[in-house]
């Protein structure tokens, strides 16, 4: 999974990762975060970047505001209709360096697990920005840059070239798939976001091993559009 659109194999595999029962991240994790943000920034039009098959449209309350999910791959968007669109929902194909989105549509936007698949955060940076309405709140899930060795845990065939690791999706027995990550320094999502007109409000992070070592390796970041 990187800036490239998932292929239909690629996108079966995720399918079937999210949709499995026991998903500790999304359910003890993700599912409360976002509820929370939510509610406290309380925006009428929601905007997902990189929605996948709409699983986080259905773990946020949705009533008196819409919603709208991007994604490239169109394997991934069919199973999100199929799954959850609505009257209040809807998706459509779009990516985060160009989105199909007139100027300060959304006062809502946020994007779980994408921003470490992106090579070019400036330009997803200014896209957020442009569609997000002045005040309107982001929030961004995306890997913490500085636990390189817990990401590196999940993949075999690891190779780590600056900010870049690379790494193989081992299952069944054989290589399903070939990640890139970009792990671009947090100063340096920071520094983009602010360059962009977003303010950040706030950096957490969470989510340790199964063993519970080493360092939480995601990072939530909270903001809004200063202008």
């Amino acid at each position: 999974m990187n800036d490239r659109t998932f292929g239909e194999e690629t996108a079966r595999q995720w399918i079937q990762i999210i949709e499995s029962r026991g998903n500790p991240v999304r359910e003890q994790d993700l599912s409360p975060l976002l509820r929370s943000w939510v509610e406290t920034a309380s925006p009428k039009r929601l905007l997902e970047i990189g929605c996948g098959q709409g699983d986080c449209s259905a773990r946020i309350n949705l009533t008196n505001r819409s919603y709208v999910g991007i994604d490239p791959s169109p394997f991934l968007i069919n199973r999100a209709k199929e799954l959850y669109e609505s009257e209040e929902r809807r998706f459509m194909s779009g990516n985060a360096y160009k989105l199909p989105f007139s100027e300060r549509e959304f006062d809502g936007v946020f994007s779980v697990m994408v921003w470490h698949l992106l090579s070019e955060v400036q330009t997803a940076a200014r896209e957020m920005s442009r569609v997000m309405r002045p005040s309107g709140h982001f929030l961004m899930v995306t890997a913490n840059p500085e636990a390189r060795s817990e990401w590196a845990e999940f993949y075999i065939n690891v190779n780590i070239t600056g900010r870049c690791l690379e790494g193989d999706i081992q299952g069944e027995g054989k290589i399903l798939d070939h990640d890139v990550l970009y792990l671009h320094p947090l100063d340096d999502i920071v520094s983009t976001l602010r360059f962009a007109g977003l303010e950040v409000g706030s950096i957490a992070s969470f989510r340790k091993s199964q063993q519970g070592q080493g360092r939480e390796y995601l990072i939530a970041i909270q903001g809004m559009r200063v202008r």
